[in-house]
């Protein structure tokens, strides 16, 4: 490949075309490189850092947490952590009575999400409900389950092959209507477009719907 650089190291960069700085510390919304440089980490990382860096109220939890247990297997155990965050987590979510499962990323949750979905409807006896709708120009994941209910057409192009692919809709995306309308005249067709996809697939075979509630990089951010 013309002008490819190898990286130094033994890396595997998800851009192995490019120079990856060092980052060799982060406080609030700064990070700093090994040059001394200074980045302003103006999304927290993937969202992840939303209290900042170099808190130092989270950095002596996780050591604490570390000093009593790097790990436990949660089919066998829990720990004071979980069932206090949990506790504190039930008392602001507008649920009755809510159940936490905890995941380490965001396609992960949507794989469970998508299996427990189909898992609810086995065991009420529902065993053709396996579909699930989805949007296009929707971001849930890069694992295959979360990218065949995506709807980012140049993430799931290399993959299709592979994957068993799930039912889409347009958008509600009113700058550029799909459906060509106006939002004062549009009567919600975007909305009325989910029922008649249900129609279509057979409503005896829709296990869920999958929508970001905003949507996020592939059409919004």
């Amino acid at each position: 490949m013309n002008g490819y650089k190898h990286p130094q190291g033994q890396v595997f960069y998800r851009s192995m075309g490019k120079e990856h700085p060092r980052i060799v510390r982060a406080e609030g919304v700064y990070l700093y490189d090994a040059d001394g440089k200074r980045y302003l980490d103006g999304s927290g990382g993937a969202i992840v850092v939303n209290a900042g860096h170099g808190v130092s109220k989270i950095v002596e939890a996780l050591a604490e947490q570390a000093g009593q247990a790097a790990y436990l297997h949660a089919s066998t155990f829990t720990s004071s952590a979980l069932e206090d965050y949990s506790q504190a987590l039930a008392e602001i979510v507008p649920l009755p009575d809510p159940k936490f499962y905890y995941l380490t990323s965001g396609s992960e949750a949507t794989e469970a999400a998508l299996k427990l979905a189909r898992q609810i409807h086995l065991e009420r006896g529902d065993k053709t409900r396996h579909l699930v709708i989805s949007r296009w120009m929707s971001y849930h994941g890069l694992s295959m389950g979360a990218m065949a209910v995506s709807g980012k057409d140049s993430l799931r192009a290399p993959y299709l092959p592979l994957m068993r692919d799930m039912p889409h809709i347009p958008p509600p995306y009113c700058y550029r209507c799909p459906f060509g309308l106006e939002i004062e005249s549009c009567q919600l067709a975007c909305a009325n477009q989910l029922e008649k996809e249900i129609l279509e697939c057979g409503p005896e075979n829709i296990s869920a719907f999958i929508a970001e509630p905003i949507s996020g990089a592939t059409l919004g951010a």
